[in-house]
């Protein structure tokens, strides 16, 4: 039977019969086994017009979808936050468009004739984007005066006529901008941090009491320019931001993170910070030499050791600090796989295709925190102004080698190695930096559990809780790292496992099946 223009029983083209979802898929793929090299051209035109036309009516059942999802909170059933972090996980989207889906799905929840013609069709996202780009200017109220009219045109139209429309909206709604109301600038203050390549960018938007406080600091640091100084205003503002907040950590007015003052920590190898002879570019020795400062046989720092610089071993054996001349730390030998151009399988890369393939791995970078990787030159420079804290990781696994105190409280020093092995939150999926994040004892404390790196993994503050009061399990697998999730229910949960922080050349497969559940 062929209905529909599209030349298939197609869900989206029959508005939708019993099967739901089902009969959705079944269409698709009817639609991508037909053989599209020998249709006709006329039929290609014509499946291209009516399958844009089903795209936008799926659009605006999906719309609808995940209105219905954000109105009842359905995102904590999977262990999520809020609606946009479901998206990113479960929907495998970037931030900016689960927040654009987000925001477009709650407009049309109060846009019914709006709504109507996405479901029919007749309107495509890029339209909607207009209109809740609109609505968050003026508030969802006064556009609802309009939904009609924005309906119909944006059925007839395109996102041009759309854009314009919506402009000349404001314009007579708010001609001026709203009356300034200092309760409700104060409660429309935001600051924004977004990671570009190597930069962040910074955006945001301040009431004016707060803008005041901030630009007359900022004022004071950045003064005229003397002769001489060729940066523009926008680079000696940057630069006095930035003093701004190097004046604030090096003073005392913060408060303690994580048991120990706000700090800059930067995790690099030996090889990088000191070369391949062991010593610094100004001729110093490497710490981590005997007799050079660096953790105790217990895991515990010597009295003095600044704690500004970390140091972490490096991924490939053929340059880690760690002994791989002979056999793995296991004591297992094995042969070195096809492909490996370390000569050995300790450093793990035969599970990276590009390695197999023939694409070396690129060199192990330093990383520096709420940033990211850095180049060896900025590490270096960092370095200077600080002393080592030495870790030592595995180079398979990135697991720390270290073993802790038995004490409940995690000292400032065994976090350090924690937040080398994990970076962010361990729940799989969670990307909230580990400066952020709680100690959690995989055994309980009042079980016997110790207080070492293994058995503590970094949790967010929501997934914390998720763990104590939601019932929800988790379990470290031990020889890899990872991290595996379990719901209260018992069942696995999909997003996992998560892996200790590895570089993805040195990453070996995954593990398909998750380890027993612990009881």
């Amino acid at each position: 039977m062929i209905v529909g223009g599209c030349g298939y029983h197609c869900y989206m083209c029959t508005g939708g019969a019993s099967g739901g979802v089902g009969q959705v898929r079944a269409g698709l793929a009817a639609l991508a086994a037909a053989d599209v090299p020998g249709l006709p051209d006329e039929q290609v035109r014509s499946e291209v017009l009516d399958l844009l036309a089903c795209l936008n009516q799926l659009t605006g059942v999906l719309l609808d979808r995940i209105a219905a999802f954000d109105r009842r909170h359905l995102s904590h059933a999977d262990a999520q936050r809020a609606s946009s972090t479901w998206l990113v996980d479960f929907g495998r989207m970037s931030k900016g468009a689960a927040l654009r889906w987000l925001s477009v799905a709650r407009c049309l929840d109060r846009l019914p004739a709006l709504a109507a013609g996405a479901r029919a069709g007749t309107v495509s996202m890029e339209q909607l984007v207009k209109v809740a780009e609109l609505a968050r200017h003026i508030g969802i109220d006064q556009v609802r005066d309009y939904d009609e009219i924005l309906a119909q045109l944006s059925a007839a139209a395109g996102p041009v006529e759309v854009s314009r429309a919506c402009e000349r909206i404001q314009a007579l709604v708010d001609p001026d901008g709203a009356e300034p109301d200092p309760e409700e600038d104060f409660q429309r203050r935001e600051i924004t941090f977004s990671q570009l390549g190597s930069m962040l960018y910074i955006r945001g938007r301040l009431d004016p009491e707060g803008a005041a406080a901030l630009q007359a600091a900022v004022d004071a640091l950045m003064r005229p320019p003397r002769p001489g100084d060729e940066r523009t205003a926008a680079q000696r503002r940057a630069d006095a931001m930035v003093d701004l907040a190097r004046g604030a950590l090096a003073g005392t007015g913060l408060p303690e993170v994580g048991g120990e003052r706000p700090q800059i920590g930067l995790l690099v190898t030996p090889e990088i910070l000191f070369g391949p002879t062991g010593q610094s570019a100004d001729g110093d020795p490497d710490p981590s030499a005997p007799g050079a400062h660096g953790p105790t046989s217990s895991g515990a720092p010597e009295a003095g050791t600044s704690r500004a610089v970390d140091e972490a071993s490096s991924g490939c054996p053929a340059t880690s600090s760690v002994d791989t001349t002979g056999s793995p730390p296991d004591g297992r030998s094995e042969p070195t796989p096809a492909g490996c151009p370390h000569g050995t399988d300790a450093c793990g890369c035969h599970g990276d295709p590009l390695t197999r393939a023939g694409v070396p791995p690129l060199p192990e970078r330093p990383w520096l925190t709420w940033v990211g990787e850095v180049s060896p030159e900025l590490a270096r420079r960092l370095a200077c102004d600080g002393t080592i804290w030495r870790l030592v990781l595995d180079p398979r696994t990135g697991l720390p080698l270290d073993v802790g105190r038995k004490v409940r409280i995690v000292p400032w020093w065994m976090r350090k190695a924690i937040r080398a092995r994990d970076r962010t939150c361990r729940w799989p999926g969670c990307d909230v930096p580990s400066e952020w994040t709680d100690a959690h004892h995989l055994i309980p404390w009042w079980r016997g559990g110790p207080t070492t790196a293994e058995q503590i993994v970094s949790l967010c503050r929501y997934h914390h809780t998720r763990v104590h009061e939601g019932q929800w399990t988790l379990r470290m697998d031990y020889a890899t790292g990872e991290v595996w999730v379990w719901r209260p229910d018992g069942s696995p949960y999909e997003l996992g496992p998560s892996r200790p922080w590895i570089s993805p050349s040195r990453q070996g497969p995954r593990s398909t099946a998750p380890p027993s559940r612990p009881t």
